[in-house]
């Protein structure tokens, strides 16, 4: 390995690191609050690279302040670690689209 591919190695790791945390963390909150969500794409699959995010899709019907409430957990807990955010909510989308998010 050279320098330059362990310098990236490390900064995915970092990235990893941090991206695990916040998920850690917007799980725990929505669970707490009984919000109904499920992790996907390249953090779910391991397959994280250094500048991959998290890709999180509300499931069930939600109000606009629970709507407004999880999007304010959600984007404050990423924005702090650093780690970009894709956030879908399931009431927004067919099903046809929602299996193809989750498949992603």
């Amino acid at each position: 390995m050279t320098r330059f591919e362990a310098l990236l190695e490390q900064r995915r790791q970092l990235h990893l690191k941090a991206a695990i945390a916040a998920w850690q963390t917007i799980h725990a909150q929505l669970a707490g609050k009984g919000i109904e969500h499920e992790l996907f794409g390249s953090l779910a699959k391991g397959d994280f690279r250094e500048h991959s995010d998290i890709d999180l899709m509300i499931l069930g019907k939600l109000t606009w302040e629970e709507r407004a409430m999880v999007r304010r957990i959600a984007e404050d807990t990423a924005s702090n670690a650093q780690v970009a955010l894709d956030l879908f909510f399931a009431e927004d989308f067919n099903e046809k689209k929602i299996l193809a998010l989750l498949e992603h």
